[in-house]
């Protein structure tokens, strides 16, 4: 996604590892891993293979999800 986002010449890229949590000036950003628990989706998302994001402005919450399923990190 970082190559991605460098051809679109955006002015700064800011990359989060799962489980990190980054604040900026009125938001805070969560990197929450990602993963599939069932046998036959277990190939499109393994644990640690990626993150979703939880953006925080204020007291409202925005869920970036990605590809994952109901787990207990995404209800939490």
């Amino acid at each position: 996604m970082v190559k991605q986002l460098s051809e679109l010449k955006v002015k700064e890229i800011v990359v989060s590892t799962n489980d990190e949590e980054k604040s900026f000036c009125n938001f805070k950003v969560e990197a929450i891993q990602i993963y599939n628990l069932k046998e036959e989706a277990l190939k499109f998302s393994t644990k640690g293979s990626g993150n979703s994001c939880v953006l925080t402005i204020d007291k409202e919450q925005i869920n970036f999800s990605g590809d994952t399923e109901d787990i207990p990190e995404m209800r939490t």
